[in-house]
């Protein structure tokens, strides 16, 4: 019975996968060229090129703040990242007599000895563990929404306001990650 529902839901599956694929037409256009959209002849020009111009005082001004503004703000932002890699190789001993330092006086493995050498810790199978649950999660999220996105592409079917309407609701109040 249960070998019985899995092949029926792996070609259920298979099924919507193909004619999500192979159902859509794309197709690409190039400039100068004709093409028919809806019984309408629709001419695509091309863009001419355009003259390199000099630039303002004010607008090199604005580019050197907005410039100097994003590479603080990069600074900001990798310097957390920055200390806990920088700790992770930095031995204890050192961080409790010195505190965090953005660049060490000595650098150390013993940290990463100890968390692959603990038998307490099975540090490969809590590796796997998060794998499998990041990799099954994009997975089951990338399939369900490929499927109702197919769906919610059928104006014509029964209930599409109230089903377009609650995935809107629910992509503006996100409930956040459940942890496990």
């Amino acid at each position: 019975m249960m070998k019985r529902i899995k092949k029926m839901i792996i070609v259920f599956f298979t099924v919507l996968t193909v004619v999500c694929f192979f159902g859509i037409n794309t197709k690409t256009v190039y400039a100068d060229q004709t093409y028919s959209y809806k019984y309408k002849k629709v001419k695509v020009k091309k863009q001419k090129k355009s003259k390199k111009r000099k630039k303002a005082i004010s607008n090199i001004a604005f580019d050197t703040v907005n410039l100097i503004i994003i590479a603080l703000l990069c600074v900001i932002f990798l310097l957390p990242f920055w200390m806990v890699v920088i700790s992770s190789f930095t031995a204890n001993s050192a961080i409790q007599m010195n505190g965090y330092q953005i660049i060490p006086e000595k650098l150390s493995l013993e940290g990463y000895k100890y968390v692959f050498s603990a038998s307490e810790i099975n540090f490969v199978r809590a590796i796997g563990n998060s794998l499998f649950v990041s990799l099954m999660g994009c997975l089951i999220t990338v399939i369900l929404t490929l499927f109702t996105a197919y769906v919610l592409s059928k104006k014509q079917l029964v209930g599409y306001k109230f089903i377009n309407a609650f995935y809107l609701v629910t992509m503006f109040f996100a409930g956040g990650m459940i942890p496990l």
